[in-house]
């Protein structure tokens, strides 16, 4: 039997040179007479990064996109399908997607696309590439996602201002044909949309963002504190009904990359999955919340570290405002995975 598989190629991250402290962000908070040190200590924060004046979702995605043609064999000219991932785009016409197409000189990336279902925005336009490279037989896609929010975000915000950050990566897919199935195996989803209205950017709508009365901070971004404590429980079960119908078994998963949002979520899922935290990789106390890229830094980082194994089975896996879920289960092939950080 033959199978059309897309594996990843290549992986690069970038993040912004401007650090942000926790000290920084305790006494931002405390001249508000706000606490939150036990929140820092919850999500698993220590450092972040802010993007400068000068950059924004565009420019950080165009630094990460060409980065990819630097570390591979494979040129601009050779992508077919490009997406771009952002829940901060810098433009909504013309597309990201298409300026990309001609910053980066992909030519032949015909296939274009601005993406966003928020935080598993990055996982699920893999998930999206990679069906539609096997249905098109496409032989090289290019996903690159993209997150500016601390621009966005409140000062008041403790959760928004307070852990998340800035960032973009890019994903290199290739179609590779074989008589034995690896890369991306199969997906899963859930939604419950009943909690849609605690994020919400910008606050006021876009038909209102332009109008003088709506006051400044109501244009920005928005986060409520709202009980999550069963994000958890949905976690497990995404995961195990995708091993069960691809008749994996949790302990063939040698590899989980989470969303980078809360370390004490991840840590609560993976002890109701029977599974050490070992077989993790968190990085939100380096980088800080990256949004939809955050599972892309995990999996860089797990790369550069060796814990990725050949013939092993990966999963990744998010969460999205309001909420949906996303897991992806993927098998390394033991290809190399070109690798570049900023």
């Amino acid at each position: 039997m033959k199978y059309h598989n897309v594996i990843i190629k290549s992986v690069s991250i970038y993040h912004p040179k401007t650090k942000v402290t926790n000290e920084e962000i305790i006494d931002h908070f405390k001249k508000q007479d706000i606490e939150i040190t036990g929140l820092l200590n919850h999500l698993g924060r220590n450092i972040r990064y802010k993007a400068s004046e000068y950059e924004n979702s565009l420019s950080m995605g165009y630094e990460v996109g060409k980065k990819i043609f630097d570390i591979s064999n494979v040129k601009p000219k050779d992508i077919d399908l490009l997406y771009f991932v952002s829940d901060t785009p810098e433009y909504l016409i013309t597309t990201n997607a298409l300026r990309l197409h001609n910053m980066l000189g992909t030519v032949n990336a015909n296939i274009n696309v601005d993406l966003n279902s928020n935080c598993i925005g990055m996982i699920s336009a893999l998930d999206m590439a990679q069906t539609f490279m096997k249905s098109k037989k496409i032989s090289y896609g290019l996903v690159i996602g993209s997150a500016n929010i601390l621009n966005i975000a409140r000062p008041d915000d403790t959760v928004a201002y307070g852990s998340f950050a800035d960032g973009a990566c890019a994903v290199l897919l290739e179609l590779v044909d074989s008589n034995r199935e690896f890369g991306f195996i199969n997906s899963n989803y859930f939604t419950d949309s009943a909690l849609n209205h605690y994020i919400q950017y910008p606050i006021c709508g876009t038909s209102n963002i332009s109008k003088d009365n709506i006051d400044s901070l109501n244009k920005k971004l928005q986060f409520i504190p709202h009980d999550v404590s069963f994000f958890s429980d949905r976690w497990k079960d995404l995961i195990l009904n995708m091993l069960f119908l691809n008749k994996v078994d949790i302990t063939d998963i040698d590899h989980f990359m989470f969303s980078q949002f809360c370390k004490a979520e991840i840590a609560e899922t993976l002890e109701k999955l029977n599974t050490p935290f070992e077989k993790t990789t968190f990085v939100g106390e380096i980088y800080g919340y990256t949004g939809c890229t955050s599972p892309i830094f995990s999996y860089y980082h797990a790369l550069l570290n060796n814990k990725i194994i050949p013939d092993k089975y990966n999963v990744f896996c998010s969460v999205g405002a309001g909420y949906n879920m996303c897991a992806l289960l993927y098998k390394n092939a033991g290809e190399k995975i070109f690798l570049c950080s900023y």
